[in-house]
């Protein structure tokens, strides 16, 4: 009997020989070193995600991923300006994979660099660095494991009331092409209340960003969420989100989309207590050859829960824009009530949007629903704003800002919102419509 080999593409043994490299140097202990390899086994099997891989169907990562970049060194360069210096934060500056500067002190909250966490034994930070998406691993989270250099492990006391955002900033810097892996972990104690402002940025060269947060929103906490990802225009950005929510919690996250050649977010959702609720916002603005995957799970395994999602894409050029959302009610979530949708607007004839909204449900008293809509701009909205002296582009711009502008509603936090409206604009003024 002839043996079957696994036939490995060039970028999947680049990502194999930098584990073997880097893997000596990688900082941790006995259990995150045994994790570290762990992850890696699970990719050597799997390999890079393709078309033929329902969850990938719509964004073929290995024919994509051809060129696999050397890790990041240093940044040598200034960084670019924060949008959001007007703003009063505790900045987090992670520059080419690495925190630089040193940690804020915020009363009621701990802040460890990954790679110090990663030397320690037990707690809660340990769970949170470990934990996996509600559906499983996947091989570009299995990736961040393995290869993950740095970071921030947080926890927020019980109780703790946290004054201003804490805005971990995440920035490629230097001319030279680079690949970063880096790794968030944060625990909201039970009663906590915060809000979290990540945010990516860089330059026009073809680096690659890797990175993956885990939130675990303990009993009665919340946690507001705003993720902006404006990465530079060759660079491709894989992440994963995932939060798990207790008992009587409430997590809400505003997830802005705008830059990278490629990116795709893994967001999973899993309620791990009753009475709990998430309340999901998306806008993606989407141009040139750009392709943007939002992939999302939402796992109802407990009673007396809500979640409710909405997601608004803009594309124009020859843009592709990906919205697979699925809502799982296990068979003893009775109560649930979850609502998803996806709506997008095309700008050109060779824009596309593929949408995949899913439902699978085991309980018999729940309220859940989700629709989709994409298509052009409306013609006779847009005629009756021209009829009163509104010019054409003017008045496309309008119907663009209204409809990415629902995305916004109801988030609270009206200086961060402001400051992410003001860079969705400053997109729409430029577009091609």
């Amino acid at each position: 009997m002839t043996e079957l080999s696994i036939v490995r593409t060039d970028a999947e043994d680049a990502y194999l020989g930098q584990f073997e490299a880097a893997k000596a140097a990688l900082a941790g202990s006995d259990w995150s070193k045994a994790l570290r390899e762990e992850a890696i086994a699970r990719f050597r099997e799997t390999g890079l995600p393709h078309r033929r891989v329902e969850e990938w169907k719509y964004t073929d990562l290995r024919m994509a991923l051809r060129d696999v970049k050397a890790l990041a060194g240093e940044a040598a360069v200034a960084l670019p300006q924060d949008r959001f210096d007007a703003i009063g934060r505790h900045v987090i500056t992670i520059a080419n994979g690495r925190v630089t500067g040193e940690l804020p002190s915020v009363e009621g909250v701990t802040i460890t660099r990954l790679s110090d966490a990663l030397t320690h034994d037990g707690g809660e930070l340990r769970v949170a660095i470990e934990a996996t998406p509600a559906r499983g691993d996947n091989p570009v989270y299995a990736l961040n494991t393995a290869l993950m250099a740095d970071g921030l492990a947080i926890e927020i006391a019980p109780g703790a009331e946290i004054d201003k955002p804490l805005h971990i900033r995440t920035v490629f810097a230097g001319d030279n092409d680079g690949a970063t892996f880096t790794r968030i972990a944060v625990v909201a104690g039970e009663g906590a209340k915060a809000t979290l402002l990540e945010t990516f940025d860089g330059p026009q060269s073809a680096y690659q960003t890797n990175i993956a947060t885990t939130v675990i929103v303990g009993k009665n906490a919340e946690i507001d969420h705003f993720r902006v990802q404006t990465e530079g225009g060759a660079a491709i950005h894989l992440a994963n989100l995932i939060c798990e929510i207790g008992e009587e919690a409430r997590f809400n996250l505003l997830n802005y989309v705008q830059g990278a050649a490629l990116s795709r977010l893994d967001l999973s959702l899993a309620f791990k207590g009753e009475n709990a609720n998430c309340n999901i916002r998306g806008a993606n603005l989407l141009s040139g050859k750009q392709h943007g995957d939002i992939t999302m799970f939402v796992d109802h395994a407990v009673p007396y829960c809500e979640s409710s999602e909405i997601f608004k894409t803009v594309l124009g050029g020859t843009a592709r824009g990906v919205f697979q959302g699925k809502i799982l009610v296990r068979p003893h979530a009775q109560k649930t009530d979850g609502q998803m949708s996806a709506n997008a607007i095309m700008l050109s004839d060779e824009a596309e949007m593929d949408v995949k909204p899913e439902l699978e449900i085991y309980a018999d008293d729940v309220v859940c629903g989700h629709g989709a809509t994409s298509g052009q701009l409306d013609e006779d909205l847009l005629f009756y704003l021209k009829a009163r002296g509104i010019g054409d582009r003017e008045a496309k711009a309008l119907m663009i800002a209204a409809f990415v502008g629902e995305a916004f509603e109801d988030i609270g936090h009206d200086d961060l919102a402001d400051v992410v409206l003001a860079i969705a604009n400053e997109w729409i003024s430029e577009a091609e419509i």
